[in-house]
């Protein structure tokens, strides 16, 4: 059985990604077409960060959790970071 050869290096790229799909897959492509182009948050900075939305969005609903989420990164004046984080804390709540 032969067929396209398969690349098994990452796509760079949602949109490099679906389009490889969608070469490959005739209803991967139906679906890529009904579905339009990748929308994806755009990443954190930092992986404490990630850890932090993460951690949110796992045990919130989306519209809480993006309304907690931004409460939160605006009390840290936008630095989402563990040293930040600390600092902030120590100040509201003490050593």
């Amino acid at each position: 059985m032969s067929g396209p050869a398969v690349s098994t290096r990452p796509a760079r790229s949602y949109t490099a990604a679906a389009d490889s799909l969608s070469e490959r897959d005739p209803v991967l492509r139906q679906l890529v077409v009904r579905a339009g182009p990748v929308r994806v948050n755009p990443p954190t900075k930092t992986r404490f960060a990630a850890l932090v939305r993460a951690i949110l969005y796992q045990r919130l609903a989306g519209a809480a959790a993006r309304a907690i989420h931004g409460r939160l990164i605006a009390s840290l004046g936008g630095e989402v970071t563990r040293n930040v984080s600390c600092r902030v804390l120590r100040k509201r709540c003490g050593p």
